[in-house]
């Protein structure tokens, strides 16, 4: 059995018969055991009241479900008492839920089938109505779009006590967090614009050629106010502030050249996209800008083998009046573009790889795409080197927690993920080198990723290297992803002025 730190007993002291509760703990110290002892306090005290029966829903990323059932069990939870909803099945699950859950504790599910699961989208109302004991969103950044179809879905769900963890819940624009506080305290949230304007800048004006007001949000503003009214219900601490210190975590970049193909394929793409941007009103011109700069990353991995525009043009043409904040989930960051060999920043890849296999050492190498994944694979097999995967087009749960296992167990010694499938709730510490083809737009989603190999049991330096291409968007969007970065943390991040106050217990 883990035992638990101070830094967590702490969670379960401050939040423990509150309402709701947000506990911020930067990537690697240890959220997910915080949120099981809290649960397991709270259970304690309600059983021990006379309460007949607790119900625990768990909702987090695919990846997360057997770290949470295993943390359940580590702690002293029966096996038998826990349901984990089989992703490839929901009927059982679904069926569960409709009769009331009372089979079970804990009901372990994930993000991506909240809305196909019949019960979530209509839950029922009256003296029938399953109201949780307690509802866990683990990586709740997962609803911070107010206007998803996910984020009301779990929103309609009724708890008599909410729990939300991330590391990142503002993303990269201060507003997000609203959504997750409004889930927490639907009274004292109930107004996005109200929150808006008292805790983010804003420039707000005319513009005279579209004939209407406008308004752009900026960074976050008010910030001590805003430490001072969540302080009751919010805890962050980060890795150093709670281990004492970390071995060092440097960042670096290594420049590649493209081929003439793709350069060539790159400054059309470039062409395109500027001067489709100029053609357009000035509230199309943000959401435009942040998939051309997408996109324009995406042509410096490897070479476009398949280039198709029709389904990118219409959806933008559909949207080109929607607030970014209104945007659909899902919505295409360009046209549909498969990437292939031949690819510079591959070739880099693959000469890190056998440096790091020659020393002794395993090697991580993530990307937002699944192509370069791919790419990596064939590599790695050609040269008969040892390889786990992990992308979204990986369903089966045990798969993908076979993969994790074996480059942990170092049966495997090079481990290439999407940063989307293996950015969050997995442990990739049998590397202390992490390579970059190339980055997310959002710089939490970024960090998450870095910390799979920078955790509290880490005991090497760890290495993040970027590879970029030169005379491309790479260097500019490393540059803006870092000022973002800046912003966000000036919202989360708990000033000193509250920490020596002991806000932060």
């Amino acid at each position: 059995m883990i035992t638990p730190g101070r830094h967590q007993e702490q969670v379960v002291e401050k939040f423990i018969g509150q309402p709701w509760c947000f506990i911020g703990d930067s990537m690697g110290v240890g959220k997910t055991l915080s949120g099981v002892l809290l649960d397991i306090a709270e259970r304690k005290y309600a059983l021990e009241e006379g309460q007949e029966r607790f119900k625990t829903l768990i909702v987090c990323t695919k990846a997360g479900l057997e770290v949470w059932r295993w943390h359940l069990v580590d702690q002293g939870i029966d096996p038998g008492r826990i349901f984990v909803i089989d992703p490839m099945d929901r009927a059982p699950f679904a069926l569960e839920l409709e009769h009331g859950a009372n089979n079970y504790d804990y009901y372990l599910m994930h993000y991506q089938v909240l809305e196909l699961v019949p019960y979530f989208e209509k839950p029922q109302i009256g003296r029938n109505a399953l109201v949780w004991d307690h509802i866990i969103l683990d990586e709740a950044q997962h609803i911070k779009n107010r206007n998803g179809k996910r984020t009301k879905t779990i929103k309609r769900q009724k708890a008599k006590k909410k729990t939300l963890i991330t590391g990142t819940p503002a993303d990269d624009k201060p507003q997000d967090i609203w959504s997750l506080l409004n889930f927490g305290d639907r009274k004292k949230y109930s107004s996005y614009w109200r929150f808006v304007d008292e805790y983010v800048a804003q420039d707000r004006g005319y513009n005279a050629s579209a004939d209407k007001e406008y308004r752009r949000l900026l960074g976050p503003k008010n910030v001590e106010k805003f430490h001072s009214e969540i302080h009751p219900y919010y805890i962050r601490r980060t890795l150093p502030e709670v281990r004492g210190s970390m071995p060092p975590k440097t960042h670096s970049r290594q420049w590649v050249d493209m081929t003439e193909r793709q350069m060539r394929d790159y400054q059309d793409m470039e062409k395109f996209q500027l001067a489709r941007i100029g053609e357009e009103e000035e509230e199309y011109v943000v959401e435009w800008s942040i998939v051309a700069q997408m996109r324009l990353q995406q042509m410096t991995v490897g070479t476009a083998i398949e280039l198709d525009w029709s389904f990118y043009e219409r959806f933008w043409e559909k949207h080109k009046n929607t607030p970014e904040e209104e945007l659909p989930e899902g919505a295409p960051s360009g046209p549909r573009v498969i990437i292939g060999e031949p690819s510079p920043k591959v070739d880099l890849v693959m000469e890190l790889v056998e440096t790091a296999l020659d020393s002794g050492e395993s090697i991580v190498v993530m990307s937002r795409l699944r192509d370069v994944v791919k790419m990596v694979e064939a590599r790695c097999k050609k040269l008969k080197i040892s390889l786990s995967t992990l992308h979204g087009g990986m369903t089966n749960i045990k798969d993908r927690n076979a993969q994790i296992a074996a480059f942990q167990s170092r049966k495997t010694r090079v481990f290439a993920g999407t940063i989307g499938a293996a950015g969050t709730s997995i442990t990739l510490t049998a590397a202390s080198m992490l390579v970059f083809t190339d980055r997310h737009w959002n710089p939490s989603v970024n960090r998450q990723a870095e910390d799979r190999i920078w955790r509290y049991d880490t005991q090497d330096p760890v290495q993040i290297i970027d590879i970029c291409a030169r005379d491309t968007i790479d260097s500019s969007k490393l540059d803006a992803i870092t000022v973002k970065g800046r912003r966000v943390d000036a919202l989360v991040e708990i000033p000193e002025k509250f920490k020596r106050m002991g806000v932060l217990l």
